[in-house]
């Protein structure tokens, strides 16, 4: 028997308009999976078996639209949550980049063309996904060439590392004025998926909470994501000390990236 479908705009209202105060509107609304299961029954829908990605797959490709009319018409964007506690967040923000959720490459940004000297052994299996540009970045030195810095001095400690509730895709260490700074990766495939703030301040985050030992001053949070057309998109924000652990949503945002390039491979791998 075929199961039911169920609307997730018509779950998203119902949980908008659950939660919200008019009288008293609230900055951010966050919402529990149990309030997914909930909402998805209380307007005639059937759970499905597997609720991981209901936010997720809406906010992927970096669009904030609430798809609650209600949420829309009262001045909120959609999230994802930043811990397994919060499924999603409608939040209200204003400013140059209101409603903002992810960072994109620029259209008019210039690609810069490195050559890159991949082993012939595995040029031609290298595929288009996270694994694919952390190995590209490795063997090309892109990170050196971005930040700057001689050839071989940001070092990848390793891909990934799990530090609940977050992963970093990669962690690489750059030395630079006798000191060792970490650089946490969030590592997005060619494809929909956008570089999240989300889970650039959920790397940051996780990054000062486990990973900084007493030489490092603090973290650089970087995205790195495949564009369409095989160029590989990088985009650094500010570094984050431990003071500013309960203020990164305010500190990592669509306004406060500091340096960005866009690389063209040459050669590029034939599966990009």
């Amino acid at each position: 028997m075929a199961r039911r479908t169920y609307s997730k705009p018509d779950t998203l209202e119902h949980i908008f308009n659950e939660k919200y105060d008019p009288g008293n509107p609230q900055d951010e609304i966050a919402f529990t999976r149990q309030e997914v299961y909930d909402a998805i029954l209380a307007t005639g829908g059937e759970v499905p078996l597997n609720l991981n990605n209901f936010v997720k797959d809406l906010v992927r490709t970096g669009k904030s639209d609430p798809r609650s009319p209600s949420a829309r018409d009262a001045g909120y964007y959609l999230r994802e949550g930043s811990h397994s506690g919060s499924m999603g967040v409608f939040f209200r923000s204003s400013g140059p980049a209101g409603g903002a959720i992810a960072v994109n490459c620029p259209p008019e940004l210039k690609a810069e063309t490195i050559q890159i000297a991949f082993p012939p052994e595995t040029f031609d299996l290298i595929r288009p996904d996270e694994g694919g540009v952390l190995a590209a970045l490795e063997y090309g030195h892109l990170l050196d060439d971005f930040f700057g810095v001689p050839k071989g001095a940001v070092k990848r400690v390793q891909s990934p590392v799990k530090v609940q509730p977050h992963e970093l895709d990669s962690f690489f260490v750059m030395k630079k004025d006798d000191q060792r700074i970490p650089i946490a990766c969030e590592a997005k495939s060619k494809g929909r998926d956008a570089i999240n703030l989300n889970q650039i301040v959920g790397i940051a985050a996780a990054t000062l909470q486990r990973l900084m030992e007493k030489d490092m001053p603090g973290v650089i949070p970087i995205g790195v994501k495949i564009l369409s057309n095989g160029d590989i998109y990088i985009v650094e924000f500010p570094m984050c000390m431990m003071a500013d652990l309960l203020m990164l949503k305010s500190k990592l945002n669509a306004t406060s990236v500091t340096r960005q390039a866009r690389y063209r491979l040459r050669p590029k791998p034939p599966k990009w």
